[in-house]
This record gives C-alpha cells, structure tokens and sequence, in this order.
C-alpha cells in the first residue's frame, strides 16, 4: 500500500484549490499493474497452504457423504434405507471427463447451434374503433 500512500502524497492541485481527480486516477490505474497480485497467489503468500493441499477428495468426499448420512434422521429412523446399487450409479469417477470449446473456438459463429427450434409466428393486431 506503500506505492498508493505515494501516490496521494505526490497527487497536484488544481487552480480551484481541490484535488486534480482525473490525474490521480491515471496515476494509481498506471501503477496499479506493477503492484495487484492474484486472488490465488495472494493466499498462498498469505497463508502457505492452498485448499487443495488440505482437502484431498477421495477422502473428503465419502467422508461428508457417511457422516451426513449417520445424522440424517429420516434414515436413523428407519424410513429410508442406504443402498449400494444407487451409491455406484451416482459415482462420479466413473464419468467421462470431456473438455469444453476454448475461447477462441466460442469467439467463431459458425460453432454455435441454435438450442431451440425456429417457429414461424404470427403476430395479430386487433384495432377497434370506438364510436
């Protein structure tokens, strides 16, 4: 925050007596750049460790889905009953992981399919005439 501390300081006057607004805006969003950081490179200064060095999903995963399970009241009570059939039919490390277009793919029309059927319309006008 050093560098917008600075900033302020060094900030000009304008002939009224109040403060030249529009130099310092072009002021912080030219040095601006020099100084943001990255939401993601930022936390990991800030803290040393990332979410996914603490979370690993082949354990979290079937972990948060047995405990809720154990205090789920509708199942503690006997209504429903944990089935193995649908918990493999529900597993997701059996889906086929494909990738989606890139950017540059979206930016071309001609990639792009209509998600809807094209209907012909008719719009009708009711003029009354009063009187």
């Amino acid at each position: 925050m050093g560098w917008l501390l600075k900033i302020l300081h060094e900030a000009s006057v304008n002939e009224e007596g109040k403060l030249d607004i529009k130099a310092l805006l072009n002021a912080i969003q030219k040095e601006f750049p020099n100084h943001a950081v990255p939401k993601g490179d930022f936390d990991v200064q800030q803290m040393g460790t990332t979410l996914q060095d603490v979370i690993v999903p082949e354990l979290f995963n079937p972990y948060v889905l047995n405990r809720t399970m154990e205090l789920f009241s509708l199942l503690n009570s006997g209504v429903m009953v944990n089935n193995t059939e649908f918990d493999n039919l529900l597993d997701i490390s059996n889906v086929k992981k494909t990738k989606g277009p890139s950017k540059e793919e979206m930016q071309v029309p001609s990639n792009w399919k209509p998600v809807y059927e094209a209907k012909q319309i008719r719009i009708v006008a009711f003029k009354h005439r009063l009187g």
